[in-house]
């Protein structure tokens, strides 16, 4: 999905959009872009996070976090594994894996 911007622009769809509604806009910078891109892709290192929670089933429950944990790693060229604990295995089970 962070290469759509890209594709989009090669194509020009850019100017054809700035076209059909009349608009009048400077040539589209996507350099910051391209970093963000880079950074994504060619990450430096890795850390892995436990993430707990009561309905770890349903991740889209937590999309918002996931999404948050991987744009701070792409600021820091990191990839971000998560790993999904469900809180009740720990209520059951202790921490100890």
């Amino acid at each position: 999905i962070y290469r759509i911007p890209l594709m989009l622009h090669e194509h020009g769809l850019d100017d054809i959009v700035c076209d059909k509604l009349r608009l009048e806009a400077e040539p589209a910078d996507l350099s910051e872009w391209v970093k963000v891109l880079d950074a994504k892709l060619n990450p430096l290192k890795s850390v892995s996070i436990a993430m707990v929670g009561k309905y770890m089933e349903l991740l889209d429950a937590y999309k918002s976090l996931n999404e948050a944990l991987i744009h701070a790693g792409i600021q820091g060229r990191i990839k971000v594994n998560v790993d999904y604990i469900d809180s009740e295995d720990i209520e059951r089970h202790g921490t100890e894996r």
